[in-house]
């Protein structure tokens, strides 16, 4: 099965391509991905050590300091990325992309719509641009997911010096929105951004662009027809 999945994907690449990530996009991404998934099972870990699981990675004991090693390492590492992204932000191609996946009207529009065709309702596919509504989500929601862990983990990680001037009350509340953040954000990745890159039909075997920034050109012009200035295509 494994074989067979890596062909089909390996097919996927050979197609006439399009970029949908440049090399810095590609490690801006890249890096999210791997200090989200240590975060996750780290995190996890910490909060469920007596879990099967928790002790088949981290042992039975003297796993806490690894655990949390790893943890705040993936935590700098998510911090350093997102100073990376507000960097790219101010280039040239950051502003078009901070201009193409900001919200705006059309997008409720375009929901309606893919409501409408999911339902059977309409035999018309909203006609998307470089981005669809459902990835602009994605991304402002991992914005205000990366300023919420950020903070509420800053006052955990140096309890002992917030605590100096905040009540007690204020670190367990910061403890409650961390442990319910990051269930929020797991479950996004797993339910949402998985089906919509790896297990919806249109797609599979997978969008090849987290591997090498480039997509199939035909699953390109299907699911971003309106995007006109795409241009780099191989």
């Amino acid at each position: 099965i494994l074989l067979d999945y890596i062909r089909k994907t390996r097919i996927q690449m050979q197609k006439k391509q399009v970029m949908r990530m440049n090399r810095w996009e590609l490690l801006q991404h890249t890096l999210l991905m791997l200090s989200f998934l240590a975060l996750v099972v780290t995190g996890f870990a910490l909060r469920f050590s007596d879990s099967w699981w928790a002790e088949l990675l981290f042992g039975r004991t003297g796993g806490y300091p690894l655990r949390n090693l790893i943890h705040r390492v993936s935590a700098v590492v998510l911090v350093l990325t997102s100073l990376m992204h507000v960097v790219y932000l101010r280039g040239k191609r950051g502003q078009q992309f901070i201009k193409d996946i900001f919200p705006s009207f059309s997008d409720l529009r375009q929901f309606k719509q893919m409501i409408f065709f999911n339902l059977g309702f309409t035999k018309e596919r909203p006609l998307f641009d470089r981005f669809t509504f459902v990835e602009k989500f994605e991304y402002w929601a991992l914005i205000w997911g990366v300023l919420i862990m950020s903070v509420t983990g800053l006052m955990l990680w140096f309890d002992n010096f917030f605590v100096s001037f905040l009540p007690k009350g204020v670190l367990d509340v910061a403890l409650i929105i961390h442990y319910f953040e990051a269930w929020l954000a797991t479950l996004s990745i797993l339910i949402w951004h998985l089906y919509s890159a790896v297990f919806n039909p249109d797609v599979y075997p997978m969008n090849p662009s987290w591997i090498t920034g480039k997509m199939p050109w035909d699953q390109y012009q299907h699911e971003h027809p309106n995007d006109k200035d795409q241009i780099d295509v191989e």
